[in-house]
C-alpha cells in the first residue's frame, strides 16, 4: 500500500472516505497516487458485494462510512457490473494536472451498466420465463 506521505490513521480514513464517495456517486476525481492506492480497497469491496452474506456486509461496513453506501454496494451495484472479473470494473483515467500545485489528477469510476439496460434485461428474462412456463403448462 502506498503511504501517500500521510500518517497511517489519516491515510486509512482518506481511502475509506474516497471508497464511500465512489460507491455513492459512481465516480470521483482525485490525485493519481490516491487513485492507485484506492483500487485494492475497491476490489475487496466488490468481492464482498458478489458474495452478499452477513459476514461480507459486516466487513464492508467496517470499511465504508455510511449505511447508505453499504446498502447501495450490496443491493444496487452487483447486477450492474460490466465484467465478471472484479478488477476490470474499476477504471481510472488521467486528467489534466491541478492548477494550484500541478499534481497529476485522475478520475476513478466504476464500470457499470446503465439502469435502463438492466431493467430491459430483467424484462426480457421475465418474458422468457413466462413463455417457458406457458409451453410447459400446455
Amino acid at each position: 500500500m502506498q503511504k501517500l506521505s500521510k500518517k497511517k490513521e489519516y491515510r486509512e480514513r482518506l481511502l475509506r472516505n474516497l471508497a464511500t464517495s465512489l460507491i455513492l456517486h459512481e465516480k470521483v476525481e482525485t490525485t493519481k497516487a490516491r487513485a492507485k492506492a484506492l483500487k485494492p480497497i475497491l476490489t475487496k469491496l466488490i468481492k464482498y458485494s458478489t458474495t452478499n452474506d452477513l459476514a461480507s456486509r459486516r466487513h464492508a461496513s467496517k470499511i465504508l462510512f455510511t449505511p447508505k453506501s453499504v446498502k447501495k454496494l450490496f443491493e444496487d451495484l452487483p447486477g450492474r457490473y460490466l465484467n465478471k472479473e472484479v478488477s476490470k470494473n474499476i477504471k481510472y483515467y488521467k486528467l489534466e494536472n491541478r492548477n494550484g500545485d500541478n499534481s497529476p489528477m485522475a478520475l476513478v469510476s466504476l464500470q457499470l451498466k446503465s439502469l435502463e439496460t438492466v431493467i430491459k434485461e430483467e424484462e426480457k428474462d421475465k418474458t422468457k420465463k413466462t413463455l417457458k412456463d406457458n409451453k410447459q403448462n400446455e
